[in-house]
């Protein structure tokens, strides 16, 4: 199966909420084809679906030529994942024939979290199909956390349906939790056909391993929120291909698996031009897919 490159906007967040449709624009003029919506605006967390008419947005993707491949949702980290309004998410993306809904992370810290959020995920995944949707989880570095001789994001793969949930594999912060891409490729299998694509600094903040940085300031308790704020920071990310990502080894390993469809750029370091930054990532992946 060929692979197709894609772009979360999530890249271009602040552009984004200044100008929504402007950026649109410019992320099509880039070369760019198809598209993941965001739906948070991060910068002063509101609903992009609350904000932006859906006919508005369909008539401009029509314009611009792009295609929305999936989007990610989510309702408030501290509430269940099935406790969410899903009936306007959904009717939200029917009208722009997305049918692609992706969680983008869940709090979990032990296996009795882990295992309740496996359960909502069914449920809301379920309820997905019912409506000719797809319910993706996205994941972070903290679901890596090992419990035992499994990690909490083994427990979400082996307690979810494959019927109603897939995963949308994030292969920057697999190399941040200290695992290879290939091995949970391996394990996810056809359950996963989107990866997101981010590169990691070659001179980073912070250990490129989270859970080394935390080992090495002896901190001993693990907070699945307060790792981010405290041992991550936009310049331990860098533009494709100018990073320590191994590209050529996972990107031969999924071709040889033929199940991933899209690698979605996923640009969130430092940069003074985050449209020439999107540009760069867009010709370094294309050789690879």
């Amino acid at each position: 199966m060929a692979i197709e490159t894609g772009i979360n906007l999530s890249s271009v967040q602040q552009e984004l909420s200044k100008d929504y449709f402007g950026t649109l624009k410019r992320v099509a003029e880039v070369g760019y084809k198809n598209i993941e919506l965001v739906g948070v605006n991060m910068n002063n967390y509101t609903r992009f679906m609350d904000e932006i008419p859906t006919e508005s947005l369909r008539n401009e993707l029509l314009q611009l030529g792009l295609t929305v491949i999936s989007a990610q949702e989510s309702g408030r980290m501290d509430k269940p994942v099935d406790s969410h309004d899903w009936d306007s998410v959904l009717a939200y993306y029917d009208k722009l024939n997305c049918r692609s809904i992706v969680l983008p992370s869940v709090w979990i810290q032990n296996r009795d979290e882990a295992l309740r959020a496996a359960e909502q995920m069914n449920r809301v995944g379920k309820r997905m199909r019912e409506n000719g949707f797809t319910l993706y989880f996205h994941n972070h570095v903290h679901e890596f956390k090992r419990v035992s001789e499994e990690t909490l994001y083994d427990y979400l793969i082996d307690h979810t349906d494959s019927e109603y949930v897939r995963f949308e594999l994030d292969l920057g912060w697999v190399i941040r939790a200290g695992l290879q891409p290939v091995d949970i490729l391996s394990k996810l299998g056809n359950r996963c056909d989107i990866v997101h694509q981010k590169d990691i600094s070659n001179t980073p903040t912070f250990p490129v391993n989270l859970f080394e940085a935390l080992e090495h300031d002896g901190n001993k308790e693990f907070n699945s929120f307060q790792i981010y704020r405290k041992y991550t920071a936009p310049e331990d990310y860098a533009d494709l291909g100018n990073g320590v990502y191994d590209f050529a080894e996972t990107y031969q390993f999924m071709h040889e698996m033929g199940n991933v469809r899209y690698a979605i750029v996923e640009n969130v370091g430092a940069s003074s031009d985050k449209i020439q930054s999107i540009t760069n990532d867009l010709h370094y992946i294309k050789q690879y897919i």
